[in-house]
């Protein structure tokens, strides 16, 4: 705890010279910080929790750092309902084996859920929404975007002792340069079985 009952925070950093590396996207330092906060709201039970990293390098007409973001959620729980949110956001550079450093700019993510507990019934619902724009090396205009959204929906039932089956549902919609990605995107009901010894 630090500083008030439920409050916990850490505090990393890292640094290297570089002198090892051999790719193009070479970091040098990294530092982040994040806390979580734990309270008692009547019968409810809240969390709250945030985080920072930004980490930099040395690239030439580099626009950002390779990494700058920030998230932050939330959840409650009331008896055998729980609720949560969290959001992320940021910028950075990405670079796949030895290709081309590009810029990442504006990376937004939301995920919301809810699970309920029914006996041996668990329903959860969820819904994630993403997208990035990037763009060439030193350019502030990005020039693709991409996006995706889920929703979800599964029912999980306690048949016997260690085994659980699960009914789902889920909706993903994936756009890659501003347009659809037809072997990503659609509609699937699953059934399946987990059993655990």
């Amino acid at each position: 705890d630090f500083m008030a009952d439920g409050l916990k925070m850490s505090v990393s950093y890292s640094t290297d010279d570089g002198s090892a590396k051999t790719v193009t996207a070479k970091l040098d330092s990294s530092w982040g910080v994040g806390a979580t906060y734990v309270t008692d709201a009547g019968d409810t039970t809240v969390t709250i929790g945030g985080g920072y990293i930004q980490s930099s390098g040395s690239h030439t007409g580099a626009l950002n750092d390779v990494a700058n973001s920030v998230a932050v959620s939330a959840s409650a729980v009331t008896g055998d309902l729980t609720v949560g949110v969290g959001f992320s956001t940021g910028d950075g550079l990405a670079q796949e084996g030895n290709d081309s450093v590009h810029e990442i700019d504006d990376v937004e993510v939301m995920n919301v859920g809810a699970k309920y507990v029914s006996g041996d019934m668990t329903f959860a619902v969820s819904w994630k929404d993403g997208s990035s724009a990037s763009g060439d090396l030193g350019t502030a205009a990005p020039s693709s975007q991409d996006s995706q959204e889920v929703v979800a929906a599964s029912v999980d039932y306690a048949v016997a002792s260690g085994v659980t089956a699960t009914l789902g549902y889920s909706n993903e919609d994936e756009k890659v340069a501003n347009t659809a990605v037809a072997s990503n995107s659609g509609s699937a009901i699953y059934l399946g079985a987990k059993i655990s010894f």
